[in-house]
């Protein structure tokens, strides 16, 4: 970090992650446009002993069909739940909001239940390196390195977290996410890194499910913009959020009827007022900070038009900026992408558009020269050598050789 005078640093080796559905759909997340297909395949499912949410889904559901007349003379798509979201919101129809939150939460843990095991990724670690107790050790090995067996998104958050990076004077992380799952939490948690939320501690009761932080380690700071499936509170707005290890403890441990999963649409009212207040001031502060930005599958749908706001907000003080990255395999998104963007930063190559899937962040092309973490400034240091490997329904993204 560099220091201009007393109210100004420059930040040299800050990234934020902006983190979208695409994000999680190796861990069987559903992205947006198959989202209200995996609520219907969840009836069933929800029918076994879930009938509150079974009750919450089947009002959703209905509730999409009544919406589908504000469609004939809106262009708007009622098969995409975060529409539907914000129409409820905007309808003033709290009961409806809370009952799509409470679906989709439903039907994020549904796809997680569900979803298969991802694959182990081989990973040769340096003798002198300790890796995390979550990897499996395997019998093979030389005498240099030792293989083991690690999860994909393990591995996506020792990246993330700077963990399996080059040790670097200044290297700062911060996380913003525009989804509701944790996915990113569970793997934090198996790799013990601690999470900070961004609340401020008068907001805050977690449960006793939650893990008790390691004082000895640095939190990697994970914003949710939209909330999470784990947090839980009385009234939108006003009350304590309370944090549970999981959605699925939170429904289990916390029976007050009074209560609901802390999640709001994309467009929620013009201002963020309680606890997700500090959420979004501190992802303000960090875009503030940040040298590099970096989308990770986010598409940029029109529901999160605030995401425009959101930079504007971040970047009017910012006087770190080198980059501004977005990561996508789909060519589409470029455009959503320089619709929010100054097309003149492309011109600069400081807005860059990355054709590819997230497993770019730990895998590359053979014979490629530049490996999007040497791009990012987050080179994958020599200790963790991760073996090539392909993802199912991935393919060279446009573009890729």
């Amino acid at each position: 970090m560099g220091y201009l005078d007393k109210d100004t640093d420059v930040h040299t080796n800050h990234n934020v992650y902006i983190l979208g559905a695409g994000f999680s759909k190796n861990a069987g997340m559903p992205v947006l446009k198959d989202f209200l297909n995996e609520m219907r395949s969840s009836v069933n499912w929800l029918k076994a002993g879930r009938r509150s949410e079974l009750d919450a889904t089947r009002k959703v559901l209905l509730f999409r069909k009544s919406a589908a007349s504000a469609a004939l003379r809106v262009n708007m798509n009622v098969e995409n739940i975060e529409d539907l979201f914000s129409l409820a919101a905007a309808s003033g129809e709290e009961s409806a909001a809370d009952n799509i939150s409470t679906a989709i939460a439903a039907t994020i843990e549904y796809c997680r239940q569900e979803a298969k095991q991802s694959s182990l990724l081989d990973v040769a670690v340096s003798k002198n390196s300790t890796p995390p107790i979550s990897w499996k050790k395997t019998n093979e090995g030389d005498e240099t390195k030792t293989k083991f067996k690690a999860q994909l998104y393990d591995l996506y958050a020792g990246f993330l977290n700077g963990d399996l990076c080059d040790a670097q004077e200044y290297m700062n992380n911060t996380i913003i996410t525009f989804n509701y799952d944790t996915v990113l939490e569970d793997a934090l948690m198996n790799i013990q890194v601690p999470i900070d939320y961004g609340f401020q501690q008068d907001w805050t009761i977690y449960d006793d499910s939650w893990p008790k932080p390691d004082p000895k380690k640095k939190a990697l700071k994970l914003l949710k913009i939209h909330g999470s499936v784990n947090w839980f509170q009385n009234q939108r707005e006003l009350q304590n959020v309370t944090i549970y290890r999981s959605y699925e403890l939170g429904v289990n441990k916390d029976k007050m009827p009074s209560r609901h999963v802390a999640i709001v649409p994309p467009t929620w009212r013009k201002d963020f007022s309680g606890p997700l207040s500090d959420v979004w001031r501190e992802s303000i502060h960090a875009l503030r900070d940040a040298t590099r930005i970096i989308f990770v599958g986010f598409s940029f749908p029109d529901t999160d038009a605030h995401i425009k706001y959101l930079l504007a907000a971040g970047l009017q003080e910012n006087i770190s900026l080198r980059n501004i990255y977005c990561i996508n395999p789909v060519e589409s998104v470029k455009d959503n992408f320089m619709k929010i963007i100054k097309t003149d930063l492309e011109e600069q190559k400081i807005a860059v558009f990355c054709p590819g899937y997230t497993s770019r962040l730990l895998n590359r092309f053979a014979g490629e020269y530049d490996s999007f973490p040497t791009l990012f400034n987050r080179a994958i240091s020599a200790n963790f050598a991760i073996t090539q490997f392909t993802l199912a329904g991935e393919k060279p993204a446009f573009g890729s050789a």
